[in-house]
């Protein structure tokens, strides 16, 4: 099951054992090959006991260009810094950005919970609920 809410201003993904993400689309305006960054900010959920959904954020291209970070088309994985306070975990928007390049007018940019791949292994699987705000493609 996918889940997506719009809510005020930005979007949530996911909830109890449902992981979502968004695949933008391709890159049409760009002429031949060029660097890009995508910007965006983003924020764990947490459960009603203010226990984070730990997770962490993986960024993927297809149709063209690879991630500055890794050299492949899947980014490294994108963390979290929330603060805390006490025993409690604050929620806080959390800035990213991703360079990609060689990006092409094929490119397509998908921003997904790391743990949505089936290959990686995490007890915390069930909970990869976020949210996701000022999401910006640009390039030089």
């Amino acid at each position: 099951k996918q889940t997506l809410y719009f809510m005020h201003n930005y979007l949530k993904f996911g909830k109890t054992a449902c992981n979502s993400g968004l695949i933008l689309p391709a890159l049409s305006k760009i002429s031949g090959t060029a660097d890009v960054d995508l910007t965006f900010d983003w924020c764990w959920c947490m459960t009603g006991a203010s226990k984070p959904d730990v997770m962490t954020l993986t960024v993927t291209v297809t149709g063209g260009g690879k991630l500055a970070d890794t050299g492949t088309e899947v980014s490294g994985n994108i963390g979290s810094a929330q603060p805390t306070e006490g025993d409690q975990t604050k929620l806080e928007w959390q800035h990213a950005k991703v360079r990609i390049l060689g990006a092409t007018p094929s490119t397509r940019i998908t921003i997904r919970p790391t743990n949505n791949d089936p290959g990686v292994s995490n007890s915390a699987r069930n909970q990869n609920r976020w949210y996701l705000d000022n999401v910006r493609v640009a390039g030089e």
